[in-house]
């Protein structure tokens, strides 16, 4: 069943009489156009897109009606629907109450279940987003002794990721003990000890997301924590496998931190799924109750953070036997 027709069969299973889709990501998935600018996808038996005048033309890959708006709510007015569907956790509270007021409105949160299993093109696009960003790491590697600060191997990392594509969020390079700052931003500091680097690329509106932690001074401490969480690792995406709780990844890879007397060191979840998105569902987070399926992708990256930090990440692909995706030497 093509996407639009299920996503349809979904919001009448809910009750609702329309639907509106306002992230872009959403109305990627459901049409291939993925906006520049402000638009809604209107989901009723002949879906509407409606798009700003800037992407007029860009908008006609999406293979539905679409409608030019120079005033939203004055076309939101004309969807005649008690009970609308909406994404509950993407629109705002003013657009609520300003623009969809008077309206029961019904969370269309299945779009996010949807997206979470990819198919064969998902995958295509995928594979090949990952396949950058092993490349640009390998770059990073090689240039660590030449690069002289954070800021340098960041912007050549973005370089080497524009000339096939673009880069799916700005690249992270922390060294020393800025490597202790999981969302570091890059700056004048020389690269020394540990350097993290964090970078992914994207491939026709698909993400890829990589870590590695080049350890350049070979201390016992350093060693240590690199080798534990590499290991961490390699028990989070064993237990990358359908019909596992997504919360049982997370289990796994701060079991055998606790192992190493590291896990409070940890600072943030086992990992995310990705596809569109850098950060989609399934969460891999300690509570996630979500069940793994076959052909979701999800990142695994423990991480442990002290004096200095350590993160290594890797793609995974949810099978029964888990693929990792990303291949660049760790």
């Amino acid at each position: 069943m093509k996407r639009l027709d299920l996503a349809l069969q979904r919001l009448q299973e809910l009750g609702a009489e329309a639907g509106v889709v306002s992230s872009p990501a959403n109305i990627c998935y459901l049409t291939g156009f993925y906006p520049s600018a402000k638009a809604l996808l209107v989901l009723r038996d002949e879906p509407e897109l409606l798009v700003s005048p800037m992407d007029a033309r860009a908008a006609e890959v999406a293979g539905v009606e679409v409608t030019v708006c120079t005033s939203f709510r004055r076309c939101l007015k004309e969807i005649e629907a008690r009970r609308l569907g909406v994404e509950k956790s993407r629109i705002t509270l003013d657009f609520a109450e300003r623009i969809l007021r008077g309206r029961k409105l019904v969370d269309m949160r299945f779009l996010e279940e949807m997206r979470m299993l990819k198919d064969r093109e998902e995958l295509k696009r995928i594979r090949r987003a990952a396949g950058l960003a092993d490349r640009v790491m390998e770059r990073c590697e090689h240039a660590l002794t030449e690069a002289e600060s954070e800021r340098e191997l960041a912007g050549e990392a973005c370089r080497w990721l524009w000339r096939e594509a673009e880069p799916a969020f700005e690249v992270i390079v922390a060294s020393g003990t800025n490597s202790a700052r999981p969302h570091h931003k890059p700056g004048d500091r020389a690269l020394e000890r540990v350097v993290v680097v964090d970078l992914g690329a994207r491939v026709e509106h698909y993400c890829s997301d990589i870590t590695r932690s080049f350890v350049l001074d070979e201390e016992p401490e350093v060693e240590h924590v690199h080798g534990a969480v590499v290991e961490a690792l390699e028990a989070g995406i064993e237990a990358c496998t359908p019909g596992r709780c997504a919360g049982e990844v997370e289990a796994a890879v701060r079991q055998v931190l606790r192992e190493h007397g590291l896990e409070r060191s940890m600072l943030h979840s086992a990992g995310h799924g990705i596809g569109i998105e850098v950060h989609e569902a399934p969460h891999l987070g300690r509570r996630s109750k979500t069940v793994l399926r076959e052909n979701m992708v999800v990142t695994v990256e423990p991480g442990a953070y002290g004096r200095f930090g350590m993160r290594v990440e890797e793609m995974v692909l949810v099978r029964s036997k888990p693929v990792v995706l990303t291949k660049c030497r760790r």
